[in-house]
């Protein structure tokens, strides 16, 4: 690609859960998190007019000021008192209101590419302190590494294991093959929060408590065959209140669960689901099948297959 470009790589959530409310109306989350080869690209052409222009190839639907990208913009140039411009073009693959994190993995990208355009030299911590004032996914596309995700989703830790974790797919046939598959409906982040309907609890939630459930984690991760510790923890505490609310996301899940013999779950507060795929069994047939009985309706469905980026 060239210098002045980036692509902006969707994300997955394996594990996701939702611990309790926190006193800021935010959540206290706990997440493994994983790009996949989906992306937007994302083009940045210096200014020396002193305005930030964004082009999309997708109307979204919103103002160029309720664009994430223009505001991740607008806030490196208060950050920094950048006196210039520039012109960002996005170029968009990832659906959007899908749980695949592509408005916050277009932040982040912006945020690389014009700390380097700008020739701004902030550190890692800087762009990390910008992202998490933007959203909470945020901070996390900074990085290419899967993570484990927690507080409101600020703290990241590197998960070096997932490695091993591919490599055993691999070995069983599950090589970080995935299926999407998007029912064009979008879930609006905060009301599925608010169905989720987690109270205030008074229980102390530190840097303790996901050290715990890290160690907990990644000591069966290392103990146990990495497929079937894949299959027992994938988890998405969202499920259940979009299921009961969106009958037809239900139904894909079920198909997607049969597909991948278990290995299937819903991705951020979806609407998006995700399957991991068993190539070396008859997933192909099956695969067809599915895409004939979604791409039948390809005006309210689409069918995507991609695999994890390591």
């Amino acid at each position: 690609m060239k210098k002045n470009e980036l692509k902006a790589f969707a994300k997955i959530n394996l594990i996701l859960k939702v611990l309790n409310k926190r006193t800021d109306n935010y959540h206290n989350i706990f997440s493994l998190m994983q790009k996949i080869d989906l992306y937007d690209v994302i083009t940045i052409e210096k200014k020396t007019e002193n305005n930030i222009e964004i082009v999309c190839d997708k109307d979204l639907g919103i103002t160029q000021e309720e664009n994430i990208v223009y505001k991740t913009a607008m806030a490196l140039k208060e950050y920094t008192n950048y006196e210039n411009g520039a012109l960002i073009k996005i170029k968009k693959n990832i659906p959007v209101g899908a749980g695949l994190g592509g408005g916050s993995s277009d932040a982040a990208t912006t945020l690389i590419l014009l700390n380097n355009i700008w020739r701004l030299k902030l550190t890692k911590d800087e762009l990390h302190n910008i992202a998490i004032e933007l959203g909470s996914d945020v901070p996390f596309f900074l990085e290419s590494f899967p993570k484990w995700v927690y507080g409101k989703g600020e703290y990241c830790q590197k998960l070096d294991c997932i490695r091993k974790v591919n490599e055993t797919l691999k070995q069983t046939g599950f090589g970080g093959k995935l299926l999407i598959i998007y029912p064009k409906i979008h879930i609006n982040t905060e009301i599925a929060y608010q169905k989720l309907n987690r109270k205030q609890i008074n229980i102390k939630i530190d840097e303790n408590t996901y050290t715990d459930l890290i160690l907990d984690y990644e000591n069966e991760l290392n103990s146990s065959i990495k497929y079937f510790f894949l299959k027992k923890n994938m988890c998405n505490d969202f499920e259940e209140e979009i299921f009961d609310l969106y009958p037809e996301i239900k139904k894909i899940y079920d198909d997607l669960t049969e597909l991948s013999d278990g290995m299937a779950r819903l991705t951020g507060s979806g609407s998006a689901l995700f399957a991991i795929l068993n190539v070396n069994s008859n997933a192909n047939a099956k695969i067809k099948k599915l895409r004939k009985k979604y791409t039948a309706k390809e005006k309210d469905y689409l069918l995507i297959k991609t695999k994890f980026v390591l």
